[in-house]
């Protein structure tokens, strides 16, 4: 079986599989939608569909011209912020990564900004001796360009005025006008949008009980379930980033429902219902899903866990009956 992955309508949570030639059968999976891209990946060996990350392949260029982008033109900063969710680092040779040090330690500069030092963002170096014998520090430039490109994100954001930055580490102290800690916030937004999946799921269950099928008669009923109460869900958090003023969107602290990069730069993304990226070591995943987590099949789980491919720290599964976090199966790569 052949799988081709085709947008349906203007939903975009649909995959559509060719069975054979000539046919079609749409099975219950999830498109992760993608600009002139089609997805990859072969069935599971029992015939079952395997839930894999699809391929944009212009993603290396727009992120080429994100990265290159005059600060001065860039108000906001956003744009700029935005490149720093994909890592091309690791495509970088030391000499590139040091170059592109210090095109981001000018760019703070430019925005009327002193750059941290490398004490500042918790880098380390190592030591060589140089000709004479002497001990001198030498970095990672690949860790050092990575911690940069966080640190300025996270002045951007608190120029919006969405967090209150700690100078001294260049981490976050508080976010939004209740002054949350990083913990406290990631805390809140799981307990919400949990209980408001939770809702959502028996709202959805009200709506096609009655006989409405709002995303057409085709998609099987389990699907609709989900997708109907992660819009719900996602409403409600809305709802409560606005109270508390912290903005939605890519480069924001927290992402709804949009796409995710893989850390090394391939341009694979996924799309999970929920990303909190507060910098370095804290950026956590969840996705909800219409079922308890004992009848999770394993390309719903392997979907979860291959969500710390994108660089997360941490991911949860979101269910109608509670939150259950999901262990990575293999180390997670460069990011500290």
């Amino acid at each position: 079986m052949q799988r081709v992955a085709k947008a349906l309508g203007t939903d975009p949570y649909h995959i559509r599989y060719t069975d054979g030639p000539g046919g079609a059968g749409l099975q219950s999976a999830r498109l992760i939608p993608v600009a002139g891209g089609f997805g990859g990946g072969a069935p599971t060996a029992d015939g079952t569909p395997e839930f894999e990350f699809s391929k944009n392949p212009r993603a290396a260029e727009a992120f080429d011209a994100l990265s290159n982008i005059d600060p001065n033109l860039d108000v906001t900063g956003t744009l700029a912020a935005y490149r720093d969710s994909s890592d091309i680092g690791a495509y970088l040779n030391e000499l590139e990564a040091k170059n592109k040090v210090d095109d981001m330690k000018t760019t703070f500069r430019k925005n009327l900004m002193n750059p941290p030092t490398e004490e500042q963002l918790g880098v380390l170096p190592g030591y060589v001796n140089n000709e004479n014998g002497e001990a001198v520090p030498v970095y990672d430039q690949k860790e050092l360009l990575e911690h940069y490109r966080s640190a300025y994100r996270m002045a951007v954001l608190e120029r919006q005025g969405s967090i209150e930055l700690d100078h001294s580490n260049w981490k976050i102290k508080s976010i939004g006008n209740t002054k949350l800690t990083p913990e406290q916030f990631v805390e809140e937004i799981r307990n919400r949008y949990q209980s408001a999946f939770a809702d959502g799921v028996d709202i959805a269950d009200k709506r096609l009980a009655s006989g409405e099928r709002p995303i057409g008669e085709e998609v099987p009923l389990e699907l609709q379930r989900g997708i109907l109460a992660d819009r719900s869900a996602q409403k409600q958090l809305r709802d409560y980033l606005n109270s508390i003023n912290v903005p939605e969107g890519p480069g924001q602290l927290i992402a709804l429902n949009r796409w995710a990069y893989y850390q090394d730069g391939s341009g694979l993304h996924g799309q999970p219902d929920v990303l909190i990226d507060a910098g370095i070591a804290h950026r956590h995943i969840l996705d909800g899903k219409a079922t308890d987590f004992e009848d999770l099949t394993p390309p719903m789980r392997k979907q979860l866990e291959r969500y710390y491919d994108f660089g997360a720290d941490s991911v949860g599964g979101v269910t109608q009956r509670g939150h259950a976090s999901i262990s990575s199966k293999k180390p997670q790569g460069r990011r500290r």
